[in-house]
């Protein structure tokens, strides 16, 4: 049975992803994959996760090391310890005592420790019992290797941690007594729902002052904030270019390279192709591979050379560079910043945010596949960020202020109706017809499935928000404004809500039973790392702001 903790990673491994990447893996490309001559981004900032600085090569290796040793130690074997950790357990288990630290797990004492160490597979003998000579052998052999002892204490105190994390995310949640039957006779609680809708039909007046328009754009400026931006140019290395230089191919090759690739040549309702039906696809499939490879090897040899000439751009020399290279310059984009990238049909994302990798003296980029070639990213220069006057944004601050405006307008016209209507001396219905609105019905539902009742109605987020009302909300009372479909603000009133009496019966109420432990773990789990991950991307702004 999956644990907590897979559950939590199966179900929430995009967010988590972008942790490991942000945290980790991206520090690591960039300090380990890097290669001299061909790493023309600027340096990288180190990042520190639990005491570690991820852009320090040798602590790097060090994380690696202790990862391999780790595995030797829980599996018994040192084979292929080394290759389990550089592919990831290194940084898996970072992670866990990273989560040790936040949750503030203490060290064992001395005697956990010892107890934990007689249960390591690489310390038994073939009855599984832990025998001291295999220990003090290993020690002995782990001193000659790695020098002080303590640095074996600390690897096995760090992974009893580990040990304690998972088994801390793997607990079942702890139950009071006929918390289950409250939580089932919630979730299946059938409610019937009214609501009105209402449009922000709110209007100005047509002159707004100039006073009122500056007090707005200086409590606001920061959404007025011009970005730093870079202005580049694209060296284009155009495939077909490199036709000349297209090695011959034999028939007995060609089908070779069809025989590796035969999966891709099939054909719609067929099994299996020949190579004489497919011959000039896969030729020309073929001829375009080489034709990039050549196209991506010019522009490699047209950026070292500049590096290692030292040739800089707009000189005599880089223009003869140029036009010994036959490069095509693309130099009609626009500055443009990270957050405002140009739309270029054939340039993907990847390619633009890589001027954000340069500075003045590593000006190019690695080669970047786009059609029919290769590009190299040529930044000529940073554009500063700025705040503009007012003058030059004022009818984007118009537009902004109008939209604020209604919306704090509307949105008291709806508190001020919400009390009116759950004022008990309230005629409700009287109210609604004068001022036009018409309440509708929700079809039937619990909360199981409330979100195909409501999905027609709300937008995804405010539905969370209905259900959180729910809970407390009395029989004809009317909830808060929400957000709705196409910009309307909903408020709905329970009319009735049937809680079942004796459920505890039912076949149904008894897998619920059965399975309610894990789901509160899974969301003991869910909370833990959700909070986690905010102390850590918290600590790594203000590094950065530091």
């Amino acid at each position: 049975m999956l644990s907590g903790i897979q559950l939590f990673l199966e179900r929430n491994r995009r967010w988590l992803f972008a942790l490991l990447l942000v945290v980790i893996v991206i520090p690591f490309v960039f300090t380990i994959g890097s290669m001299p001559g061909l790493g023309y981004g600027k340096k990288k900032v180190g990042t520190q996760f639990w005491g570690y600085d991820l852009g320090d090569p040798k602590q790097m290796e060090r994380i690696v090391r202790d990862g391999a040793l780790s595995i030797a130690l829980q599996t018994g074997s040192e084979e292929n310890a080394w290759m389990e950790a550089a592919q990831g357990y290194a940084f898996y288990r970072l992670f866990l005592l990273h989560i040790a630290h936040v949750v503030g797990l203490p060290d064992p004492i001395e005697d956990e420790l010892h107890q934990f160490i007689k249960t390591k597979p690489l310390f038994l003998d073939e009855n599984k019992e832990f025998q001291p000579r295999l220990y003090n052998d290993y020690l002995k052999k782990w001193s000659e290797q790695f020098g002080k002892t303590q640095n074996l204490r600390r690897l096995l105190t760090e992974d009893y941690l580990c040990e304690r994390v998972k088994k801390v995310l793997a607990e079942p949640g702890f139950v009071l007594p006929r918390e289950c039957e409250a939580m089932y006779k919630y979730w299946t609680a059938s409610y019937q729902l009214q609501y009105v809708s209402l449009r922000n039909e709110v209007t100005l007046p047509e002159n707004i002052s100039e006073k009122a328009l500056q007090e707005f754009f200086e409590s606001h400026k920061n959404d007025y904030r011009v970005e730093r931006k870079a202005e580049v140019v694209l060296l284009f290395f155009e495939a077909n270019k490199h036709r000349a230089s297209l090695p011959l191919i034999s028939d007995q090759e060609l089908e070779r390279y069809f025989a590796l690739h035969k999966h891709e040549f099939k054909k719609v309702d067929s099994e299996e192709v020949s190579f004489e039906v497919v011959k000039s696809e896969v030729k020309d499939r073929w001829e375009k591979e080489q034709l990039n490879i050549l196209a991506e090897k010019c522009a490699t040899q047209f950026a070292l050379t500049v590096y290692n000439k030292g040739i800089q751009m707009q000189t005599v020399e880089w223009k003869q560079w140029l036009n010994d290279n036959d490069v095509r310059m693309i130099d009609t984009l626009p500055p443009y910043g990270q957050n405002s990238l140009p739309e270029r049909k054939g340039l993907g994302k990847d390619v633009l945010l890589k001027a954000f990798d340069l500075d003045q003296e590593r000006f190019l980029s690695d080669p970047m596949p786009v059609k029919n070639g290769y590009v190299l990213v040529a930044l000529k220069q940073f554009l500063d960020p700025y705040y503009p006057t007012l003058d030059i944004v004022k009818e984007k601050v118009l537009q902004d202020y109008q939209r604020n405006e209604r919306d704090k307008i509307f949105n008291q016209q709806l508190s001020s109706l919400v009390e009116d209507l759950n004022n008990p001396n309230t005629n409700v219905e009287k109210l609604l017809a004068d001022r036009g609105l018409e309440i509708r019905n929700v079809d039937t539902f619990t909360l199981d499935s409330s979100i195909v009742s409501l999905s027609q109605i709300l937008e995804a987020d405010e539905i969370f928000r209905l259900i959180k009302m729910l809970e407390t909300l009395k029989q004809e009372q009317w909830t808060s404004a929400l957000r709705g479909k196409d910009g309307t603000g909903i408020l709905f009133v329970c009319k009735s809500r049937s809680v079942k009496k004796d459920c505890t019966q039912e076949e149904a109420f008894k897998v619920f039973e059965k399975n309610f432990g894990s789901r509160k773990s899974l969301m003991h789990t869910e909370t833990l790392l959700r909070e986690v991950l905010e102390k850590t991307m918290n600590a790594l702004d203000q590094g950065k702001q530091g």
